[in-house]
């Protein structure tokens, strides 16, 4: 019998990760797989993993993985552990569960003040502490906003969608003209997924004149912020010249008025 291609493997774990029924057993098989391309898709699949079966898989692709992205893709995952963390019931403090949510909270937090560790784990490992974050934490995403360095304005941009901070819609909108356009996109999809309508008319303008890829996310961004006056933007857009940004923003407009 053939053995399946790299290619094959991960459109399967793909496949599992969106499926019903997850299989937790099925995917850590391939976390030692030799191509590090299957390795980082087995990784990302375990975000619907069983909490108390892949914190120990994650922090061992993170320590010992050869390869920088299935080493940060562990990281990003992990961050399902702070997330959940969040939804613990008073009662359910003490139990395994619990005991691991805090462990891998304290490893990230290690990871995002260990100088050794290199920078894409430690911008990994903010994004993921964001989702309950310190002050020191926020403080960072803060100072990384601004920094002259696109990759931490872009980590910066991208934990932003993850905390619930006033303070940081005006950091938002600002990125939003970033000259990185890497920035921008985050900084798109955190406007959206924070529902900050201010953002409403730079969207519409992203989206009509930005071309690409941040045209495409702003419209989608449009349809998580609502509101009267996103749909009006999205009604604007819907006779836009280009006939597949035209057609994304009725789909748009149609989930968004549920239709």
């Amino acid at each position: 019998m053939q053995q399946a291609t790299p290619e094959e493997i991960i459109e399967m774990l793909e496949g599992l990760a969106e499926g019903e029924e997850f299989d937790t057993s099925r995917v850590l098989e391939f976390l030692s797989h030799d191509d590090p391309a299957v390795r980082e898709a087995a990784v990302w699949a375990l975000w619907n993993g069983e909490l108390t079966r892949i914190a120990d898989p994650l922090v061992e692709r993170v320590e010992h993985d050869p390869d920088a992205l299935v080493q940060s893709a562990a990281v990003s995952v992990l961050g399902r552990f702070v997330y959940e963390g969040l939804m613990l019931e008073e009662s359910s403090r003490g139990t395994a569960e619990a005991r691991i949510v805090e462990q891998v909270n304290t490893y990230l937090l290690e990871i995002f003040h260990d100088p050794q560790r290199s920078e894409l784990l430690r911008r990994r490992a903010l994004e993921s502490l964001a989702f309950n974050p310190t002050k020191e934490i926020l403080a960072t995403i803060e100072e990384w906003a601004g920094s002259p360095d696109e990759m931490f304005r872009k980590s910066a941009a991208f934990a932003m969608g993850r905390v619930s901070e006033a303070r940081f819609a005006a950091l938002l909108l600002k990125l939003l003209d970033d000259p990185s356009q890497r920035v921008q996109i985050e900084a798109i999809r955190s406007i959206g997924e924070q529902g900050i309508r201010k953002g409403t008319p730079r969207l519409l303008a992203l989206a009509r004149d930005g071309g690409g890829e941040v045209a495409w996310e702003a419209v989608e961004a449009l349809g998580q912020v609502g509101g009267t006056r996103a749909i009006q933007a999205l009604q604007t857009l819907s006779g836009h010249d280009n006939p597949e940004l035209a057609e994304l923003a009725v789909a748009v407009l149609r989930d968004l008025k549920g239709e």
